[in-house]
């Protein structure tokens, strides 16, 4: 019946091999099903960027258009020092916050492609695990049916598989001049 033990020993290791294979795929999947949406998730980052940067740019120019009218209605001319310099200001405040925009798009959606990156990455790692639990499992199953392949060799051959070494020397045994205690 040793034999048995070892074939459903054997069986069981092979089976968990194909179970940890297809876990590694199946987390690898999962992985890169993460990464795509991450990388939407990215370009949709950089196209909201954008949006906000030209929305920044037209709020500027409606700031300065305004600037204009009011300083027209109040009989002032558009080429006063005052005048110029708020119309500077307001330029350089808007050009800031449209590239303030744009930076802030582009690190997420930086982040986000980075996330992603990552993913794969552990995917590919999750993916390995799975094959070298598999190949473990494989390993262990061979164990088993070399085990079992010993037991009947040692049942039915007659002979001991292995021998018990004599650890006697000219003066007795090993046993013989040791501290008491130390082989009791």
């Amino acid at each position: 019946m040793a034999w048995l033990g070892a074939a459903f020993g054997a069986a069981g290791s092979i089976l968990g091999g194909q179970s940890s294979q297809k876990a590694g795929k199946a987390g690898q999947m999962a992985k890169e099903y993460e990464a795509s949406d991450l990388a939407i998730q990215a370009g949709q980052t950089m196209a909201v960027a954008e949006r906000n940067a030209l929305q920044e740019d037209r709020h500027a120019k409606l700031i300065s258009s305004r600037l204009l009218a009011l300083q027209a209605s109040g009989g002032g001319s558009a080429s006063d020092p005052s005048s110029v310099k708020l119309a500077a200001d307001v330029a350089g405040e808007g050009a800031y916050r449209k590239a303030m925009a744009l930076y802030n798009g582009e690190a997420e959606a930086r982040r986000l492609g980075m996330s992603a990156d990552l993913a794969r990455y552990e995917g590919t790692v999750i993916k390995k695990g799975g094959m070298a639990q598999s190949q473990l499992y494989g390993l262990q199953g061979t164990g088993y049916l070399l085990k079992g392949a010993s037991d009947l060799y040692t049942r039915y051959s007659g002979s001991p598989a292995t021998t018990t070494p004599d650890y006697t020397y000219e003066g007795g045994s090993a046993t013989d001049n040791a501290p008491s205690g130390v082989w009791d």
